[in-house]
């Protein structure tokens, strides 16, 4: 195994709200004991135990095509055709409620890779017309965090803080990346050939040489993170639970250029949108900032809302999603509220999905919602089948 030197480091989550293991929702800690504790108890809210909470899942849709690959139980996906709602396929046949997938679906042409919470990969193809099982590998630790895809290797980060590597095409395990014991949530990403990992416990964001494991370079100075990362103009943007959007200069070995500081923490990862960042937090505070300083141009906060997606822009709109259903259009430029609705008995984790005007979601309990962006977010449930 390539184990990557690094300095150990803890950054206790600040001037946040801790989530509730069972529900999700937030209330902000009162000591220091709580702010450490916090860490177990998203823990808990995310992987569950017995009387707590049971792993569910909360991966996004992804369109293969013109069809769109949902998880509808956990563990379980199908290939529907959101335009009249039939479900082409499921795969597995019976739901598998002990992997449940809060990784995304990787899908490269007909194929895709499924990594669930137990730590079961598999890769599905349906050139046929129906899913086939090419391979499973069962690793040793959960994983949390989307993986990503590098040519014929399949980069699969784990909650022990182990980048696996796997074969694409035959799902042989090669020598995995150790980048310390700490747990990766948010999916690394993969830019001109360097893959960047940071992680929920120490707050450090590595820069790797995904084929050799080695390190490039080592950032300790910013806060835990449950989010993707995000890479755009030689830039890495990491939402943290320190409260503050961090902004890194890949050339300058990752060396911090601004940090904002909002209202609560960013679990979501941010957009970047020409020249502007669009951030939410977990208290319903939208900010739209500067990209080059992190000079803050407008906010706006949704009553009662928390925001565990990523803001997205439809038909003109930025549109952000609250975990209670709510769904909110405003004006990219200025913040100004265009409309609002919002979803009845809905709880919503996973990133929403665009598609023309349209956003397709999933809820908690794997329902599945088209949400009309010019009909002043107007949503259907569509009818999944059996």
């Amino acid at each position: 195994m390539f184990h990557v030197k690094h300095q150990h480091s803890f950054h206790t989550i600040n001037n946040g709200r801790s989530v509730d293991p069972r529900t999700g929702s937030g209330t902000r800690p009162r000591t220091r004991r709580g702010l450490v504790a916090l860490v177990a108890g998203l823990a808990l809210f995310l992987g569950g135990c017995v009387g707590i909470a049971q792993p569910v899942g909360w991966s996004q849709p992804v369109f293969s095509g013109e069809t769109l690959l949902v998880q509808v139980a956990p563990g379980q996906v199908a290939l529907i055709d959101p335009g009249t709602s039939a479900t082409l396929w499921r795969f597995p046949d019976d739901s598998e409620s002990s992997n449940p997938l809060y990784a995304n679906p990787v899908i490269d042409g007909s194929s895709a890779y499924l990594a669930g919470y137990d730590g079961i990969v598999r890769r599905i193809d349906w050139n046929s017309g129906s899913p086939v099982q090419a391979w499973e590998t069962r690793l040793d630790s959960r994983v949390v965090a989307t993986p990503v895809l590098d040519g014929e290797t399949l980069l699969v980060p784990t909650e022990d803080g182990r980048v696996e590597r796997l074969n694409t095409v035959t799902g042989a395990r090669a020598e995995a990346i150790r980048t310390g014991e700490r747990r990766i949530w948010g999916s690394p990403v993969l830019a001109a050939g360097v893959l960047y990992v940071s992680d929920l416990d120490s707050g450090a964001t590595v820069a790797l040489d995904p084929r050799s494991g080695a390190e490039i370079w080592h950032q300790s100075a910013v806060g835990a993170s449950a989010a993707d990362l995000v890479v755009s103009g030689g830039m890495l943007y990491l939402a943290s639970f320190d409260r503050a959007i961090h902004a890194l200069d890949l050339g300058s070995a990752g060396a911090e250029r601004w940090q904002f500081k909002g209202d609560g923490w960013f679990m979501a990862p941010p957009i970047v949108v020409n020249d502007v960042i669009y951030a939410a937090t977990m208290r319903g505070t939208v900010y739209a900032l500067d990209r080059e300083t992190g000079a803050e141009q407008w906010k706006h906060t949704v009553t009662d809302a928390e925001f565990r997606a990523s803001p997205v822009i439809v038909g003109g709109n930025l549109i952000v999603i609250g975990r209670k259903g709510q769904v909110t259009a405003l004006d990219p430029s200025t913040g100004f509220p265009r409309w609002s609705s919002t979803i009845e008995n809905a709880e919503l984790n996973a990133h929403p999905t665009v598609r023309g005007t349209d956003i397709y979601l999933v809820t908690a309990k794997h329902e599945v919602l088209r949400v009309d962006t010019t009909n002043a977010g107007a949503y259907v449930r569509l009818a999944v089948s059996n």
